[in-house]
């Protein structure tokens, strides 16, 4: 654990960037039913059934030494975001 933390103290290094990389798998799902609309007495009401379309991936790679956030989105083929 401490080898880690020891990499994430070093000084910047454009020749050595320092990346953290997470992946989350993710359910796609549609609704069965449209939610009731809203009304004074409640909020809007949505089913708790639902139609499963499939799965999608996210993936996240940070540097901590940059200091702007750049976000890509990919509905269709793999994106990649070079900093």
């Amino acid at each position: 654990m401490n080898d880690i933390l020891d990499l994430y103290a070093r000084k910047y290094n454009p020749k050595e960037p320092v990346l953290g990389i997470d992946e989350k798998a993710i359910q796609i799902l549609d609704h069965l039913h449209s939610p009731l609309k809203l009304k004074k007495e409640h909020g809007v009401r949505i089913d708790y059934q639902y139609n499963r379309k499939g799965i999608a991936n996210i993936f996240l790679f940070v540097d901590s030494s940059y200091d702007e956030i750049d976000t890509r989105v990919s509905t269709t083929t793999p994106s990649f975001t070079v900093l």
